[in-house]
C-alpha cells in the first residue's frame, strides 16, 4: 500500500506541487485568521449591569433606579453578592452567581427585573443592560497631550473614543482624566443684603430651579455654589434669567450672582512621560485580533495627529507586542 502511494507520487510530480501549494496557502490563511491571545477568553460566574442618564448625579441615579434594581436582585436566590459603582451620569453593578447555577437562566431573571423598572425611570433614559461578564482583554492605552486647554483635549478624546467605538471588536473604551462640565454660581453677598435676602433661603431656591433636572451634585464653598452636572439650560444667559422665589419676592439669579461654566476637578489624573494628559483605555472582545486592531488604531492616531497639529497622540502598553514576540 505504501509502496503504491510512493510510486504514484513519484510518477505524478505535478500533483505533488499542487498539493504542496495548497498546504502552503492553507497555512497562510490559518495563520492570518487564528485568534492570537496571551490568555484564552472565558466567562465568569458574574453578571454585569450598566446604565446611565446624562446629567444625573450619583445620588439622583441611586434614588432613581440603582437602589430599586439592587433590592430586586437580592431576591434572586442564585445571586451571592452585589457590587455597585455609581458615578455622575452612569452606574455599574456586578452580581456574583452562586457556583453550579445556570448562568443563562439567572441572566434572564435579571433582565426581567430591569424591564419591570422601565415604568419608574424617565422616558428619555435608555433601559440598563445586563450581560454575563467575561474577562476583559486589554489591548492598549492611548495618550493625548499638548499645549492645549483641557477642554479641547477632552473634546478630541471624545471624538477619538467615538471613532474607536465604531469597531465591533473593541470594548471597554474609557477616557481617564475626564471631567464634568460645572456651573459656578458666585453669590454677591452685598446684593443679598440690599435685597434683604437670607443666604440659606437663596441657596435653597437655587436647588429648586425647575430647569435643572436632575439637579446634580451641588457643592457649597463659602458664597459659591458648584453644580457639577446639569441636564437643562446650557448657557450662562439662561441661568442668569432664572427667576427665584424667596420669601414672596421674585428675583433674577443674575441680579444677585455671577454665573460661569468651567470643568470640575477630575477624579483621575493621568500622566505620560511626566506630562499631564488625557488617556484612553482600550480593551477588545474575544473575537478581535490584537495585532490587526493595534495596527489599525495606530494608523488612526496618525490621521488624528494630522488633523490636530500641536496635539501628540501616543500608544503604549500594547499587548499585541507581547503576542508578536
Amino acid at each position: 500500500m505504501i509502496k503504491s502511494f510512493i510510486a504514484f507520487s513519484v510518477d505524478r510530480p505535478i500533483i505533488n506541487h499542487i498539493l504542496m501549494l495548497f498546504m502552503l496557502v492553507l497555512a497562510i490563511f490559518s495563520y492570518q485568521n487564528i485568534p492570537k491571545e496571551i490568555f484564552p477568553p472565558s466567562e465568569l460566574d458574574q453578571i454585569t449591569i450598566s446604565g446611565g442618564y446624562p446629567g444625573a448625579s450619583a445620588d439622583i441615579l441611586d434614588k432613581m433606579i440603582v437602589k430599586t434594581i439592587e433590592d430586586e436582585i437580592k431576591s434572586v436566590s442564585e445571586i451571592e453578592n452585589i457590587d455597585t459603582t455609581i458615578q455622575n451620569g452612569m452606574f455599574y453593578m456586578k452580581a456574583d452567581i452562586k457556583p453550579g447555577s445556570n448562568n443563562q437562566l439567572v441572566l434572564g431573571d435579571i433582565k426581567d427585573i430591569i424591564s419591570n423598572t422601565r415604568r419608574d425611570i424617565p422616558s428619555d433614559m435608555d433601559e440598563p443592560t445586563a450581560k454575563i461578564s467575561q474577562y476583559e482583554v486589554p489591548l492598549l492605552l492611548l495618550a493625548i497631550s499638548g499645549d492645549k486647554p483641557t477642554r479641547e483635549l477632552l473634546d478630541i478624546a471624545e471624538k477619538l473614543k467615538s471613532k474607536l467605538s465604531s469597531y465591533k471588536n473593541l470594548s471597554g473604551i474609557m477616557i481617564r482624566g475626564d471631567a464634568d462640565d460645572e456651573v459656578l454660581i458666585q453669590i454677591n453677598e452685598k446684593k443679598l443684603e440690599a435685597y434683604g435676602l437670607p443666604k440659606a433661603a437663596v441657596f435653597q431656591a437655587i436647588k429648586g430651579l425647575s430647569s435643572i433636572f436632575p439637579i446634580g451634585t451641588i457643592e457649597q464653598k463659602g458664597s459659591h455654589l458648584y453644580i457639577s452636572t446639569i441636564n437643562g439650560e446650557k448657557s450662562v444667559k439662561s441661568f442668569e434669567n432664572q427667576l427665584l422665589t424667596i420669601g414672596g419676592k421674585h428675583i433674577r439669579l443674575g441680579d444677585i450672582s455671577s454665573v460661569s461654566f468651567a470643568l470640575s476637578e477630575s477624579n483621575e489624573i493621568s500622566h505620560f512621560n511626566g506630562k499631564k494628559n488625557i488617556s484612553i483605555n482600550v480593551n477588545k472582545t474575544k473575537e478581535g485580533n490584537s495585532i490587526a486592531l493595534s495596527r489599525e488604531i495606530r494608523t488612526m492616531l496618525q490621521e488624528f495627529a494630522k488633523a490636530y497639529p500641536g496635539v501628540v497622540f501616543d500608544a503604549y502598553t500594547d499587548t499585541s507586542i507581547w503576542i508578536k514576540n
